[in-house]
């Protein structure tokens, strides 16, 4: 039987996206503003898959960087897991802090867990308009770079 999987790979979004902003800008001769200055932005995996990564392998294996323990956490839900990654994305688009190791680790991995699965784990860029009056034009260029979509078939 097969199965269908959709992946999304981002990760090389961000200088064509900061090329789109200011070929608009300047089009329309708007030469004192940057995508920098509408938007903070970054590339991220999806919040569940760093929340629900199999860390405890990891952990076994002596891996050379901190992993929070609010990710391997008996007692910690996968809700709780979501919201902590959600906040730590905020703190890295935000620029409070340097997106951490365990971050790069996952988006860097040849295979999205440990299953057979071997696909990258998808990942998107991620836009947090810096003014509300930029909030829809990020919202279209999401809704843009995610409208085509590539299934491929594992068998």
């Amino acid at each position: 039987m097969k199965e269908i999987l959709t992946t999304i790979y981002s990760q090389p979004s961000i200088e064509p996206l900061k090329e789109l902003v200011s070929s608009f800008l300047t089009t329309f001769g708007i030469y004192d503003i940057s995508i920098d200055d509408m938007f903070y932005y970054n590339i991220f995996c999806s919040a569940s898959t760093y929340a629900n990564y199999n860390w405890e392998y990891l952990i076994q294996n002596s891996v050379d960087f901190d992993i929070p323990f609010n990710l391997y956490a008996p007692c910690s839900t996968s809700d709780e897991r979501i919201d902590y990654v959600e906040t730590i994305i905020k703190d890295v688009l935000l620029g409070n802090i340097k997106k951490p190791e365990w971050m790069i680790y996952i988006e860097m991995e040849s295979h999205c867990d440990n299953s057979l699965c071997e696909q990258q784990p998808s990942n998107f860029l991620r836009l947090l308009p810096k003014d509300e009056k930029y909030e829809v034009i990020g919202k279209s260029l999401i809704k843009f770079l995610y409208s085509p979509n590539r299934t491929s078939v594992v068998y």
